[in-house]
């Protein structure tokens, strides 16, 4: 029966248990949830005949909640769906379908990956092309092509006194020591250090003190009547500050060294060849101010500057084609004993030290110690690494 009017007054008992047949009420159990004024039922249970009666099992990966009837909800990571018969099951949401979900649909989430895609390959876009471009411009074979033909026209410029503009579109003088300059070969000077952000490579003296003389002696040797030292201190701190690593480039290794390592190192690599790839290119313009003989600073040829194949070691060659200089000097070219070798290298397990055997030096040196210099080569490097 219906609820009675609040308006109308009545008496009697409300029966709780729903009635039996031929009696009050019709014998059957309440609609789920239907019931009435009374208190509802907690989750899991619905209103019967006794008040309460449990829910059938809940499909799997589901719970009942609190409400009427037999409600239930899908645990986190599961959503209600239904198979071709209606019947309804919790299946379980993965982890890209909801992101998409979150994100506003596929559209969306194609978009937010492909911006995402170009952030994260911007840089790496960058550093390839500035590689390439640095690499096409010091390549050896195509500066050496272009050498034969260029080398004259920069001699007559310097002779003439033509402008900086006429000379920057002229490929410069190949800068390696070839075998066959080893006979003008008066001095070479090292930049010591490993090319990483403590140790730079650059080329040391002591400036500003008592012993600058000295150290510019030791750093110069035989070379130093011919060079300005005040000129040729200014040419070292401007290669030194071009080699040196930056402040930027040590925050980005640190940054790869804390995600993953192994990049980092890739990045220290790549950053020790640009460096010096970019001082061998200011080397390639400079104007060889520092040489007190006019005939040295017009020809542009005296200076050679060489690295190792891991970037680790660099050395400048200083060369004599003049033989009114060096006759006027007493200069002694060409190697002869003793002269110094350094080795290149780190220390570490991917670059070992080790005697760079590509060096003309070295390879002069097993010209002067004969067959046994080959077999020391390997020992010494063997035991290096």
């Amino acid at each position: 029966a219906g609820l009675p009017n609040p308006k109308d007054s009545f008496s009697g008992a409300v029966e709780a248990r729903g009635g039996e047949a031929g009696k009050k009420g019709n014998g059957e159990s309440g609609v789920r949830g239907m019931i009435g004024h009374y208190p509802t039922c907690e989750a899991g249970y619905w209103t019967h005949q006794i008040l309460c009666k449990p829910c059938p099992p809940s499909p799997p990966h589901s719970h009942y909640i609190k409400g009427e009837g037999c409600q239930y909800k899908c645990d986190p990571g599961f959503v209600v769906t239904s198979d071709e018969t209606g019947r309804e099951f919790c299946e379980k949401v993965l982890s890209l379908t909801s992101l998409i979900a979150h994100l506003g649909g596929p559209v969306i989430f194609s978009l937010c990956v492909f911006a995402t895609s170009l952030l994260v390959a911007a840089p790496f876009v960058w550093f390839y092309y500035q590689f390439e471009e640095l690499e096409r411009d010091l390549n050896p074979i195509y500066m050496s092509r272009a050498n034969h033909h260029n080398f004259k026209a920069i001699r007559h410029l310097r002779m003439l006194g033509e402008d900086s503009a006429n000379q920057d579109s002229i490929t410069w003088p190949r800068l390696s020591l070839l075998k066959t300059e080893l006979k003008y070969h008066l001095h070479r000077l090292y930049l010591t250090g490993f090319n990483t952000f403590e140790d730079p490579l650059a080329l040391r003296f002591q400036d500003g003190s008592e012993e600058e003389g000295n150290s510019l002696g030791w750093l110069l040797g035989p070379s130093q009547p011919l060079i300005f030292s005040s000129r040729f201190k200014t040419f070292a701190r401007t290669l030194n500050e071009i080699i040196a690593l930056s402040l930027w480039e040590k925050v980005v290794f640190n940054l790869m060294a804390y995600l993953y390592f192994p990049l980092s190192r890739w990045f220290l690599s790549r950053r020790r060849f640009y460096r010096i790839r970019k001082a061998q290119a200011w080397l390639h313009s400079y104007d060889h101010d520092f040489f007190k003989s006019s005939t040295q600073r017009n020809m542009c040829n005296s200076l050679r500057f060489g690295y190792s194949r891991c970037s680790t070691l660099a050395w400048i060659d200083i060369l004599v084609f003049d033989k009114v200089v060096s006759e006027s000097r007493g200069l002694n070219l060409g190697p002869c004993l003793p002269f110094v070798l350094v080795c290149s290298g780190s220390g570490s397990y991917e670059c070992p030290f080790h005697l760079e055997v590509e060096d003309t030096m070295v390879r002069k040196a097993g010209e002067i110690f004969g067959r046994t210099w080959g077999p020391f080569l390997v020992n010494l490097n063997q035991y290096l690494r």
